[in-house]
This record gives structure tokens, sequence and C-alpha cells, in this order.
């Protein structure tokens, strides 16, 4: 499969003519993400891996640097623009499966690193994440890389660390 890349006005024009931009009928199914406190019960680390404890098998591992995260897709595209993409573009290629199972996805230079991503996947589970001034940077900086944005999720990863920052240092200082 080949892509194009589509300026505004292209985009524009294809679904006026098409209804879509893929073509024939639009596809309207919306996928609500499940209650995040059924899918995982905890987040623990095992060596250089992190696992996310639940009922469900995970089928998205996403490599940090020297250490993996075994995570659940449905759980992390829901809040992440970027990974949703990736995720999308593995699937459609042919080996984007590797045969086991599970998509494997590797991000050499994500911003915050290894422990600021274990934050967002605690954040993308509904587990509590504590947002104070040494972390509100890399809190703010690795969300906007995997572009978690209100667009997706009301009160995604980057609105509360704006409003951190907004609350505990414009407020005082401007």
């Amino acid at each position: 499969m080949r892509l194009k890349m589509m300026s505004c006005r292209e985009v524009e024009e294809e679904c006026r003519s098409h209804g879509s931009v893929l073509g024939g009928k639009p596809n309207r199914c919306v996928i609500y993400p499940p209650d995040p406190s059924i899918v995982a019960d905890q987040l623990e680390r095992r060596n250089n891996n992190w696992f996310v404890r639940a009922k469900v098998a995970s089928d998205l591992v996403v490599q940090v640097g020297d250490f993996s995260f075994h995570l659940h897709k449905l759980a992390m595209v829901s809040k992440s623009g970027y990974l949703n993409r990736l995720v999308f573009a593995k699937r459609s290629e042919a080996h984007g499966d590797n045969g086991a199972g599970y998509l494997k996805l590797v991000l050499p230079d994500l911003p915050g690193g290894t422990k600021t991503f274990e934050s967002v996947v605690n954040f993308c589970y509904g587990f509590n994440v504590d947002v104070t001034a040494t972390t509100v940077a890399p809190l703010y900086c690795t969300p906007n890389f995997l572009e978690m944005s209100d667009d997706l999720h009301h009160g995604n990863l980057i609105s509360k660390a704006e409003a951190f920052l907004h609350g505990n240092f414009l407020e005082r200082h401007f």
C-alpha cells in the first residue's frame, strides 16, 4: 500500500467528492476505551521489562532505551496520537505483527526516557501521576512528543502539566 501526502485543500476536495478521504462510504465506527481500572491492576518491573498486570494479555511492546513495556494497544492509542499512528502504520505493513501475537514499537529518542514513559503508562492506565516541580518539564515534553492532547482524551497529560505550570508558576510570577 502506497501512501500519498495530501494538502488540506486536496483532503477537503476528496471528502466533498467521495464522502471520505479513502473513497466510498465513510466508516463511522467509534471505539470507546474500557474503564482503565478494569484493564490494569498494576505496573510491575522485572529486570529491564515492565509488565501491566491485567486479565487480558498484552498486545503491544514499546521499547524505550534498554527497557521494554508490555502494554495494551487500546489503553495507549486512545490517549496518544503518535502511538496511534505508529500502531496503525505497523498494522498495515505485512510484517507489523511479528507472528508473536503482539506489536513491537521502538522509541529510541523519547524525551524524558524510561522514567517519564513509566509515568505516561501509569496515566494511560488510569493510575495517579504526581506532577511536581521536578517532574513537570519531562511530563510536559514527553506527552507533547506523544501527542497526548485534549483532542484525544479530555484531561490528557499535556493539560495536566499545563495546569500545574499555570497554577504554580505563571499566576505567582506574572
